[in-house]
Formats: C-alpha cells, structure tokens, sequence
C-alpha cells in the first residue's frame, strides 16, 4: 500500500491510525514542503495540541499528516 496524505481529513487520518496500528505517520507542512518532517509510530501518544473548535484541526490549516504502512513508503 502506497503512503496517504492526509489534507483537510481528520476523521479519515484517524480511522487509518485505528486500522493500522504497526504503522507509522509523518507531521508536515502544509503545502508540504521546508524542513518539517517528523515520523512517529501509528500508536504514538503525541500531545493533542489541535483547536478543537476548528475544522479538521489535525489535518487542516498549516500541517498535515502523511501515513504508510512501513517507514520506506513514509519517506518515498
């Protein structure tokens, strides 16, 4: 399976997480794009720092998410 960019797509993001948890996603800018690429296991408790009043708080507005299902596919 070929890495997934996640853009305005939280519940999607999450579902893929939940399906998949030997898996890894990436944060990232959004436009992709700089130096900001950071790789976490699918499982990892990362600090929720989203709006939650916002529109797709995870997936929306400056960063997005990237997930595969081995670190390869992540990087390619």
């Amino acid at each position: 399976m070929a890495a997934i960019h996640w853009i305005g797509d939280d519940a999607g993001y999450e579902r893929w997480l939940s399906a998949n948890p030997h898996g890894f996603m990436a944060n990232l800018n959004n436009p992709p794009g700089g130096q900001y690429f950071r790789i976490h296991r699918a499982t990892h408790n990362l600090p929720d720092r989203s709006k939650p009043d916002s529109v797709n708080p995870r997936t929306g507005r400056r960063y997005s998410k990237v997930t595969a299902e081995n670190i390869a596919e992540l990087i390619a």
